[in-house]
Formats: C-alpha cells, sequence, structure tokens
C-alpha cells in the first residue's frame, strides 16, 4: 500500500492506480454501493493466495468468489461472517474488481521486468510475460489456478481487446513500466529491479496491480525465451 500512495503522487501514474483501501467493514460497505464488485487481497501476500472476490447480485444476494470456488450468500452480515472481516481488517486491502481483458473466457495480466544496469540511471524493461488464469479462477498466478504463460504479444494478439487497442499497448506497458520503476527508485534509492504487475481492462486501460522488489523468474524460465532470462540476468551483474 506504501508503494501505490507514493506513485499516486505522480501524475502519469495516478490514473493507473486502482483505488485500494485497508478492507474496514466501513470502507468495504462503501466500495460495494459504489462499485458491486470488489476484491480483497492480503496487503502482504503473494502468489495469489487468500483473494476474495465479492459481487453484489441485487435483492441483498451476494456471491463470494474464492479460488475457483464460489457461494452465493443472502445478506451483506452473511458476507462479513464467512470472510471474517473484522479480524482482516489491518491485514487485507480492498478494491474496486478490475474486469480484466480475457482469453478465451480467462482473464490475464502481465509481469513486466524493469532494470537498470549498475551505476546508470537508465531504466529498461528486459522481460515481459503475460500470465492467464486456470479456469474458472479469478487470481492469474499459474501455480496456484492451473493457468499458462505466453509471450505478451502473443497473448494480446489472442484476446478479447479490440483490434484498434491492441496495436498502441506495447509500447503503453513499456512507458508506463519504467514510469512505474522511476518513481519508486526514489522511495528505494539502491533499487536496480522491479517486477511490476499490470492489469489491462477490457477497453484496454493499463492499471499497475503490485510492484514488487525481488520479482520472481520462475515465469521467465517457463516461458522457455531463453534470451529474455539471459537478458535479465545481465542486467544482476
Amino acid at each position: 500500500m506504501r508503494k501505490n500512495s507514493f506513485m499516486k503522487k505522480e501524475p502519469l501514474l495516478r490514473g493507473h492506480i486502482p483505488i485500494t483501501s485497508r478492507a474496514t467493514t466501513q470502507r468495504i460497505n462503501e466500495l460495494l454501493d459504489q462499485h458491486k464488485d470488489i476484491i480483497m487481497k492480503p496487503n502482504n501476500g503473494s502468489g495469489g493466495k487468500s483473494v476474495y472476490r465479492v459481487t453484489d447480485l441485487g435483492n441483498n444476494r451476494y456471491r463470494i468468489h474464492h479460488e475457483s470456488s464460489r457461494t452465493n450468500v443472502h445478506s451483506r452480515k452473511e458476507v462479513f461472517r464467512r470472510l471474517r472481516i473484522q479480524q482482516k481488517s489491518r491485514l487485507y486491502l480492498v478494491q474496486p474488481r478490475i474486469k480484466l481483458a480475457q482469453i478465451k473466457g480467462r482473464p490475464f495480466d502481465l509481469r513486466v521486468i524493469v532494470q537498470r544496469k549498475r551505476y546508470s540511471n537508465t531504466w529498461q524493461v528486459t522481460g515481459k510475460a503475460a500470465k492467464i488464469a486456470g479456469r474458472g479462477y479469478i487470481v492469474t498466478n499459474i501455480t496456484r489456478s492451473g493457468g499458462y504463460l505466453q509471450h505478451v504479444d502473443k497473448a494480446l494478439s489472442n484476446s478479447s481487446l479490440p483490434d484498434s487497442v491492441k496495436r498502441s499497448l506495447i509500447p503503453a506497458i513499456n512507458q508506463l513500466a519504467i514510469a512505474a520503476a522511476t518513481r519508486l527508485n526514489k522511495l528505494y534509492r539502491h533499487q536496480r529491479i522491479f517486477g511490476i504487475d499490470m492489469g489491462v481492462d477490457r477497453s484496454g486501460q493499463l492499471w499497475i496491480i503490485e510492484a514488487n522488489r525481488r520479482p520472481s523468474m520462475s515465469h521467465f524460465i517457463k516461458l522457455g525465451d531463453s534470451a529474455m532470462y539471459r537478458r535479465i540476468q545481465s542486467f544482476k551483474r
């Protein structure tokens, strides 16, 4: 949450950071009233673990989606009881759900690696991968959901996005990732690598979901692009 708040102060990034709040009962009520569809996730979570989606279905009916399981309940009080909101309010964040673009009905997002060489202030995108969720899952973590990886250009080509949007997205992704790294470098002055997780909504708008200071390289090993992996590793020297 600290990183998101810091990035939001940069005008170039402000419109790409989702509304994010501590998951208090009051704030959950407010976001459900306003957006009807929210995501709750651990403040310091990783790997898509313990992420919940809550959807207001109308007529005091709600759906709780966790992993590949969906449960309908008949009051907001029951939502809070099942998720034990009071106990989680300090540990969980709540956001309006981003309606991610899809590939064959499955949402996907992007992992973008941004690096600078030793003694250089110039940030470069050195790797990108698209993470496609497993069938029925809300999280794109491929291990947890049984999803798969694709090169970003292929994923965008295969996606539900309008063709007019697809053509402009690659340079926009690179530009946004570099802007995020440049901003975060003011907070973490010795940092030379960031893993920027981005979502693309169904209209083509880019969203920064998370910025990781210790991004896993497993995606790029599994992607099977040895040139990309070697480029990332060369920047670490």
